[in-house]
């Protein structure tokens, strides 16, 4: 179908009215794309001119649409739900979800007039009107220890998308949709003018889900629940939050965290167009993958000096690698599933850890999907059991955790590998807040105090991180 020629029948053109005012914008859409009647094209063309102009979808669509906001219970809604979409679109989002499309958000294939695919600029980084490549801060793009990926290709929520091949970006949230996104090129260097700068934020400005005399009611909520026999163990996280700068961007967080915190499963991740930011300093291993060899190294323990370690956390640790063998076990063949390294210390900035290994062999055409439901959430942040742990979370944690204690990290198909961290010492943006998540692991010898006191631990170097202080107390 051809794109409309005249101003007029361009705005005939569409299912809804165009602002008369915003008829030049909306010239650079159909000049740029071959556009058809209905929500998905539309929203594709929106995001090819936004993106290059440094600005997400909503931008472009609240520029040529009326705006209605969103609703303030769904504060973060996915682009494709009608919710997060002006009125005028919303009755075109059924086209949506009525068809199935493999869940692709996006493939960055633009069908142009000549008829030839096209990398669309909001892929490439190419500069409007330009023909050569001028790489904007908000691009998208990700890190994941010294590789950097760009030119992103394709986003989805379907795992399943994974296994037709490529390197994907993985963002697995505790709560909410998950991302897989394809990027074409990993580097091992940043790209030039691709990070932007970091603000800081105010250490002491930091609100909490849950305060010092509610998380530690939790605590013993929790011991209750554990004499009752409902739960041996459960994880009880609470999120903090303070006033984001937008002018700050995540990658260089990601940076900050890099050099001042040293993780082995460290990594950033920047997606305007769906609002994802996620810079994450993990510590810990959910899963990896060489081959059909599947890993998981959960964390249960955590101290500032390794003579702190205290009995309570080795049966606590013990606890989780049961739960993590139990959960490999169904994806993973007969016999296969060892611990193959128990309790060994691991120093980390400000703190200690005290982490186990498992290990085992991946069944015989088991797919990515199956991995993960197999498997997640980790068990490290949940308890055991876990279903039971999962709804004593739910009936404590007043606010859901998002990408926190999620999985976070890569995945390539073609050969076979995957390195997918549990997303813990993590921060995110959530609209106009920068949060991060924080928690402790109880068991019935816990004591609530201590108990808060990890949080503060876990949270306090890498707030001071973020804040471009050096370490307060």
């Amino acid at each position: 179908m051809c794109a409309p020629t005249s101003e007029s029948q361009r705005e005939n053109h569409l299912p809804f009215p165009l602002r008369s005012s915003s008829l030049n914008t909306a010239l650079v859409v159909f000049e740029f794309c071959e556009v058809e009647t209905g929500f998905e094209p539309v929203y594709t063309a929106l995001q090819a001119v936004a993106s290059p102009l440094g600005h997400s979808t909503r931008w472009a669509i609240e520029l040529l649409y009326p705006s209605s906001g969103r609703r303030d219970s769904n504060p973060r809604p996915s682009p494709w739900q009608g919710d997060a979409l002006p009125a005028a679109l919303r009755p075109h989002a059924h086209r949506l979800s009525s068809v199935k499309r493999e869940q692709t958000l996006y493939d960055c294939n633009c069908r142009t007039r000549s008829g030839r695919p096209e990398m669309t600029r909001q892929a490439s980084g190419m500069d409007v009107g330009s023909g050569e490549r001028e790489m904007l801060p908000a691009a998208p793009m990700a890190r994941f220890g010294n590789q950097y990926a760009y030119d992103l290709v394709e986003v989805t929520h379907d795992v399943s998308r994974v296994e037709f091949g490529g390197r994907w970006a993985v963002l697995i949230p505790f709560s909410g949709e998950s991302v897989f996104a394809r990027f074409s090129s990993w580097e091992g260097t940043p790209r030039a003018g691709t990070v932007g700068t970091w603000s800081g934020v105010e250490f002491t400005g930091w609100t909490s889900s849950m305060d010092q005399g509610s998380y530690e009611q939790a605590v013993e909520r929790t011991r209750t629940a554990i004499s009752a026999g409902n739960v041996y163990q459960a994880n009880i996280c609470r999120v903090r939050s303070q006033a984001f700068d937008h002018s700050s961007d995540i990658m260089a967080l990601d940076e900050l965290l890099a050099a001042g915190n040293p993780a082995p499963h460290s990594g950033g991740l920047r997606i305007p167009e769906l609002g994802v930011f996620v810079a994450c300093a993990s510590p810990e291993l959910y899963l990896s993958r060489s081959g059909s060899t599947l890993a998981c190294k959960p964390i249960k323990g955590t101290a500032r000096k390794p003579e702190d370690l205290l009995e309570k956390d080795r049966a606590e640790n013990i606890m989780i690698v049961d739960l993590v063998r139990n959960d490999m076990s169904r994806c993973c063949t007969v016999g296969s599933v060892k611990a193959v390294d128990l309790l060994d210390v691991q120093r980390h900035p400000g703190l200690v850890h005290l982490v186990s290994t498992v290990q085992g062999e991946l069944q015989p055409s088991v797919g990515w999907g199956e991995i993960i439901d197999s498997t997640f959430p980790p068990g490290s942040i949940t308890g055991a059991p876990k279903i039971a742990a999962l709804d004593l979370i739910d009936s404590l944690e007043p606010e859901d955790r998002g990408p926190y204690c999620g999985a976070f990290g890569w995945i390539d198909s073609g050969a076979r590998t995957a390195n997918l961290a549990v997303a813990i010492r993590t921060f995110w943006v959530d609209q106009d807040q920068l949060k991060f998540g924080t928690g402790a692991g109880i068991t019935w010898g816990s004591d609530p105090k201590q108990e808060w006191d990890e949080t503060e631990l876990k949270a306090r170097h890498l707030a001071n991180i973020a804040a471009l202080s050096s370490d307060q107390e």
